[in-house]
């Protein structure tokens, strides 16, 4: 049943002789999306559909986009 410290004010702690708490460092942003991820994703993606013809992976692609827009 007693006070937390970051419930007291600057000037409380002050005159205790003692500092505000630090504020938590910030997390690291996460890693951007780079060319090499995407080249690697789009291979990845290539050899599922690797036995249609080019043609018909036009179409499976065109159709992955349409439902991607949703």
């Amino acid at each position: 049943m007693g006070l937390h410290i970051d419930d007291l004010d600057a000037e409380t702690l002050t005159k205790l002789g003692l500092e505000a708490p630090s504020p938590q460092p910030k997390a690291k942003p996460k890693a951007k999306f780079l060319a090499e991820d995407e080249r690697r994703h789009a291979i990845n993606v290539l050899a599922l559909i690797s036995k249609l013809s080019q043609a018909e992976r036009r179409r499976v692609l065109k159709r992955a986009l349409e439902v991607n827009d949703v």
